[in-house]
């Protein structure tokens, strides 16, 4: 996760991303906080967007995962609790990998 800086926010270490940092979604390129960090050494980023969500998921730097699906106004939070649990499961991968 190059070319970006930590910086505290709302009592959580936030990254404010520039357009390299996050070449892999090209339509979140912005100059916007987009991952949230806690401890550990694996980062679920999250980009949320009018048309799309982008997550992605990190293990120090590297990139292990990613995920695109359509922004939906009307699901609800379980919805995308399912949908997320699922994406990680056909990934071979548990939620509880994540720490941060």
């Amino acid at each position: 996760m190059a070319n970006g800086r930590w910086q505290m926010a709302y009592g959580v270490w936030v990254m404010t991303g520039e357009p390299e940092a996050i070449s892999h979604t090209p339509s979140a390129i912005r100059h916007r906080p987009y991952a949230v960090h806690q401890g550990g050494s694996m980062l679920f980023c999250l980009d949320i967007g009018n048309t799309n969500v982008v997550m992605g998921l990190y293990d120090h730097d590297d990139l292990r995962q990613h995920w695109r699906i359509s922004t939906d106004a009307h699901k609800m939070p379980d919805e995308y609790a399912v949908l997320l649990w699922n994406l990680f499961a056909q990934a071979n991968l548990a939620l509880t990998e994540v720490e941060g």
